[in-house]
């Protein structure tokens, strides 16, 4: 399957000064992603690069692989890079085993 997504957001933060707020200046964000998911039997694969840009800059990439097995339990492998360059990216994995009896 594939999934593509346009999403915007706007929020506002402000200061509080004795009884009031104070608003600032306001923040924007558009993100484009497209997911790409792909089911071989008990075994899936899913790649989600997305991008978002406005008020500040962002890089995101998951890259899954997850594996069903005995009575819909779960095994689950993913792989995130993620920062605001290209150059400096946070890599973040994650390994989840989902058991059911």
């Amino acid at each position: 399957s594939i999934e593509l997504s346009m999403a915007y957001e706007r929020s506002e933060y402000g200061q509080q000064l004795g009884n009031q707020y104070v608003m600032n200046t306001p923040n924007e964000r558009y993100t484009a992603s497209c997911a790409i998911r792909h089911d071989i039997s008990s075994l899936y694969y899913l790649i989600q690069p997305k991008f978002s840009w406005g008020s500040w800059k962002e890089y995101n990439l998951l890259l899954g692989l997850a594996w069903n097995f005995d009575n819909n339990s779960q095994l689950e492998f993913t792989l995130s890079p993620l920062g605001d360059s290209l150059s400096e990216l946070d890599w973040r994995t994650t390994l989840n085993l989902n058991l059911q009896f």
